[in-house]
């Protein structure tokens, strides 16, 4: 076994865990009232978007030798909608936004403040647990694509540099839905987005939203 062989099967871990998981809920026939087939749920949240490490930059920069990081985190937020195609297992599609983060470029001994944002599209499979760990509070596994955008902008003197990427990447998430609200429920999740750092670095987020099932 190669080098190579070990590198691609390390980084498509989650993948494998992932789906693997979400196939084992997808099989269970016992399902809360809101997770059986044939509901649907509409949802918005917000957070926190972690700043991205330290990167080559977006594309476009790399010719420029520099590289940039992000000190802060910023505020995020969301909209989904999902359907329940089989108990305990929902189709979601949903849109990932962020405010203007504050950021660094360094090209050589040169340093010049900027800012970045992203955007993204997604569509996923999200699995149930069947039953609770605590009253009504649902654990939950999320995969899929997101389709992202993103813009940023530096300033030097009077001098406005601005820019753009965009791309597909990997959405993996995690989190719980506590359900006892009537037809509301609190929904906990951490998302991660895999980025290239050529395109600005993976993204992760942690947000708390509220969805309405019918």
């Amino acid at each position: 076994m190669n080098s190579r062989n070990i590198v691609l099967r390390s980084k498509h871990w989650k993948w494998i865990v992932t789906a693997s998981l979400l196939a084992v809920l997808s099989t269970t026939t016992t399902a809360y009232a809101q997770h059986e087939a044939g509901n649907a749920y509409v949802g918005v949240a917000a957070g926190y978007h972690l700043a991205p490490e330290i990167s080559d930059g977006p594309e476009g920069l790399n010719a420029l030798n520099a590289s940039w990081s992000a000190e802060d985190g910023i505020l995020g937020w969301s909209a989904y909608g999902g359907y329940f195609v089989v108990n305990n297992l929902a189709i979601e599609a949903g849109w990932l936004g962020s405010a203007d983060m504050d950021i660094e470029l360094r090209v050589e001994d040169e340093i010049i403040d900027g800012n970045y944002s992203l955007s993204a599209f997604y569509g996923a499979l999200v699995g149930y647990v069947p039953r609770p760990f605590a009253s009504k509070a649902f654990p939950f596994l999320k995969i899929g694509l997101a389709r992202w955008e993103s813009d940023f902008s530096f300033t030097v003197d009077d001098l406005t540099i601005a820019g753009e990427g965009d791309g597909t990447a990997p959405l993996l998430g995690a989190g719980v839905d506590v359900l006892g609200l009537g037809d509301l429920s609190v929904r906990g999740e951490y998302v991660f987005l895999w980025i290239d750092d050529d395109d600005g670095g993976s993204q992760h987020r942690f947000q708390v939203g509220v969805n309405f099932a019918f």
